[in-house]
């Protein structure tokens, strides 16, 4: 019973809030200055992976691995799987083919990364999240004595298959090569919550934190930018394409991006809207390229004379309809979302 009316952390739905609404602010790339775009993906992925293993119960290692494997089927396997389709069918209206199923189909099953076009659009990270969650499980629930020792040497393996790929240009089904990556700040989100009630810091406390953290990843993604330069990627990380630039340097700014969000969700601690956006990040994640496509479109006819407006019009235009279009789904397609209700 007490389980089932945990109290929800609203920092948390905040941070979530804030992190989705950055998803939607990166897929602008169109529009967005380049600075920003860089600032936004140093962190903005990893993030939720942090979020995720925040949120990770220590009741789950007493469930069996076929009912947490079922659990986790169900919150992450099945949206994926709807959400892609929807993607597939958005696509086809796109492209008027056929043809262009097998492309779907094979991003479906295998990676999205190994075609140019994006098939299934940012739920990606749904069955990516999946591959973590299980490996974490495993870890926690028969390995937890060499937890770390274990994900040192995932994150190891990660880097050494991310060099062999960037010759020989081969990527590791269902994103399982980001999951090597992913799985650290899963882990660290997990251990910042069993060890969240032992810090006690005040408000001028978390402000100093707050600048320090902000200094750190702004100075250390200009060390990295020209890590991570290329025509295509411009200066910016991006953990879909496993592009990190220089590895030390990703991390210390990933980090530092998600800490000083962390600590703004705390020193807010309330806000609605941003607690409806953290509610509803799963459906906003899976619908809101779409919406994205649609409204740019549009937009471009009518505000291409003013970029600045252009990105306030389309990002709040955008970022409404997402979550409008999230209660909808909620009321009266939930099937979309669960297996279960």
């Amino acid at each position: 019973m007490k389980d089932k009316i945990e109290k929800r952390d609203k920092a948390i739905d905040i941070l979530k809030g804030i992190g989705i609404l950055f998803v939607i602010l990166g897929h602008m790339n169109q529009v967005i200055p380049i600075n920003l775009l860089i600032y936004i993906y140093s962190f903005h992925m990893p993030l939720f992976f942090y979020i995720s293993g925040y949120l990770y119960k220590e009741k789950y290692q007493e469930m069996s691995f076929k009912d947490y494997f079922k659990k986790r089927l169900n919150q992450l396997l099945y949206p994926y799987l709807t959400f892609s389709i929807i993607n597939f069918v958005w696509i086809l209206i796109k492209n008027h083919s056929i043809q262009i199923l097998a492309k779907c189909f094979i991003s479906l099953l295998y990676s999205n990364y190994i075609f140019e076009t994006n098939y299934i659009g940012a739920v990606w990270f749904l069955l990516c999240l999946f591959v973590v969650e299980i490996m974490y499980y495993i870890i926690q629930k028969y390995f937890k004595k060499y937890e770390h020792v274990i994900i040192s040497i995932g994150l190891l393996l990660g880097v050494l298959l991310n060099q062999i790929i960037n010759i020989k240009y081969f990527r590791l089904p269902f994103w399982s090569d980001i999951a090597l990556f992913a799985l650290v700040f899963y882990h660290v989100g997990y251990i910042v919550k069993r060890r969240k009630n032992k810090i006690k810091i005040n408000l001028i406390g978390k402000l100093v934190f707050l600048t320090i953290f902000i200094i750190i990843n702004i100075v250390v993604i200009i060390y990295n930018y020209n890590y991570c330069y290329t025509e295509k990627f411009l200066g910016k990380t991006d953990m879909l394409y496993l592009h990190f630039g220089n590895y030390v340097y990703f991390f210390i700014s990933a980090f530092a991006g998600i800490f000083s969000w962390q600590i703004i969700s705390n020193i807010i601690n309330s806000n609605i809207i941003l607690e409806l956006f953290g509610k509803n990040t799963l459906t906003i994640m899976g619908i809101h390229i779409i919406i994205l496509q649609i409204v740019m479109k549009f937009s471009n006819l009518i505000l291409n004379y003013n970029i600045y407006l252009q990105i306030v019009v389309n990002f709040g235009i955008i970022a409404i309809t997402s979550l409008a279009c999230s209660f909808i789904i909620k009321r009266f397609l939930p099937r979309l979302i669960s297996i279960k209700d």
